[in-house]
């Protein structure tokens, strides 16, 4: 493991050089049958040196942004037991997801940048389908807090509440009044029907009583 880290280095001495060649040698042929072929293409031109190749595979796989941290917080939170696993085993897989958790704080890391980030996990973590796209894009920064996330979601609401105002606009220019109707003109009063004639009437055209 030294010599992966750069901890041991080459001797100076010719006579101790081809002991050093052979494990570092080992190491190299070591690294790369432990990784698969998503990660071999990341160090086919450092196959013969393992310090540039841990260095290497480091860098991608412990990149200690914010958004790293969270998707492990994220593995960690949504770990459930197994059917086929024990409850000592359930608890081997949350200790190791929680050391890569702690892997992934940066120097100088706190319990107050602690604090803030599980907040913001919790913000995270609570949003429908429909918002996923803000935790890519939150995810994405390089400083994600909490009055980001606030600005952010300020600017959300703005978006989808022109969104609604623009669409209930477009549906009453579209939208055919629905209070027209085919009944005639209250202008047009209708001949009253034989038994709404009014008893002993004079028919101004015939003479005879009961009708007009």
């Amino acid at each position: 493991m030294e010599l992966v880290l750069g901890e041991d280095p080459k001797p100076t001495e010719t006579a101790n050089q081809p002991k050093w060649i052979r494990r570092q040698r080992q190491a190299a042929a070591a690294i790369t049958m432990s990784i698969d072929k998503t990660n071999a293409i990341h160090i086919d031109d450092i196959s013969d040196n393992p310090v540039e190749m841990w260095k290497k595979l480091a860098s991608i796989h412990n990149n200690k942004s914010a958004g790293t941290r969270f998707n492990a917080m994220d593995s960690l939170f949504g770990v459930t037991k197994e059917d086929s696993e024990d409850l000592a085993e359930l608890m081997t897989r949350i200790n190791g997801l929680l050391q890569r958790v702690k892997q992934l704080w940066p120097m100088g890391y706190t319990i107050t940048d602690l604090d803030e980030e599980l907040a913001i996990m919790a913000i995270l973590r609570a949003l429908p389908d429909d918002y996923r796209h803000l935790c890519s894009s939150l995810l994405c920064q390089t400083n994600t807090t909490c009055e980001v996330i606030e600005e952010v979601f300020r600017a959300e609401d703005n978006h989808r509440r022109h969104e609604q105002q623009s669409q209930a606009t477009a549906l009453r220019v579209t939208t055919p009044n629905q209070y027209q109707t085919n009944s005639p003109s209250h202008h047009f009063r209708p001949k009253p029907s034989a038994t709404g004639r009014t008893p002993g009437a004079l028919c101004t055209f015939c003479g005879k009583k009961n009708h007009t």
